[in-house]
């Protein structure tokens, strides 16, 4: 295609073909050597050279049509291609839109869903600190059950040091110190088997809390699917409320192309004013003419003056004739003033009119106009008619006196007078004509500074539309962190429920082992006794009491004063976990903190472009730049129903929000975007449970 575009392209001749004339390379040699006199032609003088550039020229022009009409189709496939991609462009919109619709929908879920993430939380940390106030209880007690076996192991210690030493001297006691053995370990079994139930039932309030929480848990889960279902009705409404406001742009444009059609329906009307005033000064200029021709007319009938005395007689008819004619012609004439008067107030009263309407008068005025410049010229000629009348019937009668010569300058100068009031009517329909246009131009002006104000809101519209993917990247970046970060909690409280558990179980083996210890402790001393008892010795009777003796009064004395014994403990480790549980807690709470800021941030940007826009269109409409919206774009009355019943259900726990909503009454609002933002706002606030 380049060479063959090569081969075609067209150039300067060279200094040799400038001075020695073209290369003939096509021609035979012998006719190239021949000079330009022998190449003549015999008829015409022309050198056959001249006819050989000629059919070159020729052969290079219509390559250059097939080149030209190659390109045309090249234009239309790329017109074509350009026009599939309009529309691919207009379908691309169409879904932005909807994306933009879904996106807005999906950040009203997000706000939802943190509300009930919030929730969540809450009700998870009241968990927490209840499952904390019983392990701290539990571990309270572990403490006091620990601290006392270990006094009671050291009492035990001295008190077998004791009895060794004592045992000769104690032997008379024995039998009241055994008595007394028996009631204390009575007690101590009784306090012992009490404590071991209170864990037990505390083991079973903590497996029903478990149980309480799996079902809330199930609850909650439920509840999101209903609000995922009404979030979907919302869905659906909105789409419906764009599709109406889609309506009623359609509707703005069909109206702009209206405007524009009576406009040029306006220039064509004045174009066609313009070819009658042409056609007037015409006339006027051929009426110049005849005139010209009646003052030769007249300087002949004054030459004849002398010859007409003597037909004065048979003029005076004549005369009389005339005289009946001119007060007609005055009437006529009076007439005509009255009905241009008249008409001069008509249009004045039509230009008021199109002032007001502009478009629906226009068409009138020119009506009017084309009758009044019609009725002129029917005037004007029936009056040159009769002027020509006049004038052949004086020239044919020479009875005519200088009387009628006087008479017939005085309706000469009546008619230049006429003729001069005819051309000031011109002139003035000239300004009309001249106003039309001027209003044409303004119309013109302002139908410029619409379509200019049309392009700004188109490119607001659409960084408005890339401020909205933007926000609605950033809320999906904020949903998958917050999505995560729900995810790591989750699996904190779940390892923290089995930490719980598994610590339950441990005080359980605990208590067990201790009970084990206990049991033992009971069967040696069992043994102890019947072994005593077999062998007949008190005093190691009175050894094995004084050995029990003290353990039992320590025992006595550390279950009267617990929180000593509980405050003299060093913190153990699962203090240390709760506290870094409580901080991770807290972080968590300080982001999700971060996270609605931002999230209210974003709705306050998007609500307050949505107010600037809505009153952009406000300020529009009052300017008259737009015309008023129809009850197209008022919104329908069952999501204004929607919209107050949720206002009235959530009323106790949206108080504060309904004041500000109050307090910005008096700014100029849009209805839709302004009931989006609150049930956006109402729907965020958490519900009284």
């Amino acid at each position: 295609m380049s060479s063959h575009f090569h081969d075609m392209e067209l150039r300067d001749p060279t200094r040799e073909e400038l001075y020695n004339g073209p290369k003939r390379e096509k021609l035979p040699v012998e006719i190239q050597q021949l000079s330009n006199e022998d190449t003549a032609c015999t008829f015409c003088g022309v050198s056959y050279f001249v006819f050989s550039e000629v059919q070159e020229l020729q052969a290079t022009v219509k390559k250059y049509k097939k080149t030209f009409h190659e390109f045309i189709r090249f234009m239309e496939r790329e017109r074509k291609i350009s026009q599939e991609l309009k529309t691919e462009v207009a379908t691309l919109m169409k879904h932005f839109n909807q994306s933009a619709t879904t996106f807005s929908s999906h950040a009203i879920q997000l706000a939802n869903e943190t509300t009930r993430l919030r929730q969540r939380d809450g009700e998870m940390t009241k968990q927490l600190q209840v499952s904390r106030d019983e392990l701290s209880r539990s571990q309270n007690e572990y403490s006091q059950l620990q601290t006392q076996f270990r006094r009671a192991e050291d009492d035990w210690k001295l008190a077998s040091t004791l009895t060794e030493q004592k045992l000769r001297n104690e032997t008379l006691h024995l039998s009241s110190q055994i008595e007394k053995c028996k009631l204390q370990s009575s007690t101590q079994e009784a306090e012992l088997t009490a404590e071991l139930e209170c864990e037990r039932a505390k083991i079973h309030e903590m497996e029903v809390v478990l149980a309480n929480a799996r079902a809330s848990m199930s609850s909650m889960e439920r509840q999101i699917i209903t609000e995922r279902d009404q979030l979907k009705q919302q869905l659906l409404s909105a789409t419906e409320r764009v599709e109406l406001e889609r309506e009623t742009a359609k509707q703005l444009e069909v109206q702009l192309r209206a405007v524009q059609q009576e406009l040029m329906r306006i220039v064509t009307a004045s174009e066609s004013d313009r070819q009658t005033t042409m056609q007037l000064q015409t006339e006027i200029a051929s009426l110049k003419q005849q005139l010209q021709s009646c003052e030769k007319q007249n300087a002949a009938l004054r030459t004849e003056r002398d010859e007409a005395h003597a037909e004065s007689g048979l003029s005076n008819d004549l005369i009389r004739s005339l005289r009946a004619q001119i007060a007609t012609l005055e009437k006529k004439i009076q007439e005509n003033l009255a009905a241009m008067e008249k008409l001069k107030q008509e249009y004045a009263k039509d230009l008021e009119k199109m002032r007001l309407e502009h478009g629906a008068t226009v068409n009138r005025l020119q009506r009017d106009h084309q009758k009044a410049l019609d009725d002129l010229q029917t005037q004007q000629k029936t009056y040159l008619e009769y002027l020509q009348k006049q004038t052949s019937d004086m020239q044919q009668g020479t009875d005519a006196t200088q009387h009628a010569l006087l008479e017939m300058e005085r309706k000469w100068t009546e008619a230049e007078r006429q003729l001069i009031h005819w051309k000031s009517e011109a002139e003035r329909h000239k300004g009309e004509l001249q106003d039309l246009r001027s209003m044409q131009v303004q119309h013109k002006t302002s139908i410029a500074t619409l379509e200019r104000k049309m392009v700004v809101l188109e490119e607001e519209k659409r960084d408005l539309e890339e401020e909205a993917a933007l926000l609605q990247r950033q809320l999906d970046q904020s949903e998958a962190k917050t999505k995560v970060k729900l995810e790591q909690m989750r699996t904190e409280l779940k390892a923290r429920c089995q930490q719980l558990e598994d610590h339950n179980q441990q005080l359980q083996r605990r208590v067990d082992t201790t009970q084990r210890k206990y049991d033992q402790l009971e069967r040696s001393y069992e043994q102890l006794k019947q072994a005593k008892t077999a062998e007949g010795g008190e005093p190691q009777v009175a050894w094995v009491d004084g050995r029990n003796s003290p353990s039992s009064s320590t025992k006595v004395s550390n279950s009267s004063n617990p929180n000593r014994s509980c405050h003299s403990l060093p913190p153990s480790n699962n203090n240390q976990e709760n506290h870094e549980l409580e901080k991770a807690v807290e972080s968590l709470r300080q982001t999700l903190a971060q996270k609605d800021k931002e999230i209210a941030l974003l709705q306050q940007t998007v609500h307050r472009e949505c107010l600037e826009r809505t009153s952009l269109l406000e300020r529009m409409r009052s300017g008259k730049i737009l015309p008023d919206l129809g009850p197209a774009a008022v919104l329908p009355s069952s999501s204004e129903a929607f919209a107050d019943r949720r206002s009235t259900s959530g009323k106790e726990s949206v108080a504060h929000s309904d004041e500000n909503d109050e307090d910005r009454g008096d700014q100029p609002k849009a209805s839709f975007y302004e009931r989006l933002r609150r049930t956006g706002q109402r729907k965020s606030k958490p519900r009284k449970t």
